[in-house]
């Protein structure tokens, strides 16, 4: 049975940080309360650009998340 694409991937990574902003969660961001200086938009940002990184085929567990934090902050 094949794996995912890395466009399965990134689509389904996505879908679970929009998810995850759905969800009321007191004191945190969410779609219905900024917080700690931080509004939902940043964090759609972020998985946007971290998406690729995420999804890509080939790297490591490591380079992933390093090449998705780097892409969160740029």
């Amino acid at each position: 049975m094949p794996g995912l694409s890395a466009a399965q991937i990134s689509d389904l990574y996505l879908a679970a940080c929009r998810a995850e902003l759905q969800a009321l969660k007191p004191g945190n961001v969410h779609v219905h309360a900024a917080g700690h200086g931080m509004e939902v938009a940043q964090f759609e940002a972020s998985a946007v650009a971290s998406a690729p990184f995420i999804a890509a085929a080939g790297l490591g567990v490591g380079a992933r998340i390093l090449g998705a934090v780097e892409a969160s902050f740029a």
